[in-house]
């Protein structure tokens, strides 16, 4: 019997012992957590879309958590007096929620719910506006941490295609005018050297053809006046 009640007592304590080992190895990991965004800036386009990278470290499921995604500096809306409590995305109760939400990113942000029970809660925002440039906030209240959230910027660039009032140039024309095409280039630069050369050479040859004409005409004279003086020399 003496025995018995050893074993069972041992048993007992070393029950005891696991559980509060395991909570504390649980409190020490919980306590490591934490939610990391990008360091560096977010650069994207006018109209493109952009992921806006976050996630929990070490990866931990936050599926049946919530995770918000707001702007704190955005000034508050004077004509809806709840905008400083609204938010970009929100995720609560294993679904995406629509109320209290920006009119202005109404239909444009997703979370990848795949990724969700990986830890990550990266947010998607599509056909970007020059308003959606900012300061963004993850945030996930669940997590028995002080990490519990991470700020990202993003900075929005204006679109670099310029826009022009001028008749567009047809098909055929943009082909006989190809600008990557080397030959079109250099023959289209020669032409006014072509011409310049042309006119040269007409000159010349006008120029020739006048100077022998005048010379055979005074050769001519000059034999002319030697047949009434035949004592002067012959000319050269």
């Amino acid at each position: 019997m003496c025995f018995r009640d050893f074993m069972l007592g041992f048993t007992f304590h070393l029950w005891t012992l696991t559980v509060c080992l395991s909570e504390g190895v649980q409190t020490s990991s919980e306590g490591r957590l934490q939610v990391v965004g990008s360091r560096q800036p977010i650069v994207a386009t006018l109209g493109d879309d952009v992921i806006l990278p976050c996630h929990v470290e070490p990866p931990l499921s936050v599926e049946n958590m919530t995770v918000t995604w707001w702007r704190a500096d955005l000034p508050p809306d004077p004509g809806d007096p709840e905008s400083e409590y609204k938010y970009v995305h929100r995720y609560h109760n294993n679904q995406d929620v629509e109320d209290m939400k920006l009119s202005a990113y109404v239909g444009r942000t997703t979370l990848f719910t795949d990724g969700l029970k990986h830890g990550n809660v990266s947010l998607k925002i599509t056909n970007l506006k020059l308003s959606d440039q900012g300061i963004y906030t993850c945030f996930i209240i669940e997590l028995k941490t002080q990490q519990r959230g991470a700020t990202i910027k993003l900075d929005v660039e204006p679109n670099s295609v310029k826009t022009t009032t001028e008749t567009p140039l047809d098909d055929r024309d943009l082909q006989l005018a190809d600008p990557n095409n080397e030959t079109n280039v250099r023959a289209g630069r020669s032409h006014p050297g072509a011409l310049i050369v042309v006119v040269v050479c007409v000159l010349l040859v006008l120029g020739g053809g006048v100077g022998g004409y005048l010379l055979k005409h005074k050769k001519q004279q000059e034999l002319l006046e030697y047949d009434d003086a035949p004592n002067k020399p012959l000319p050269v």
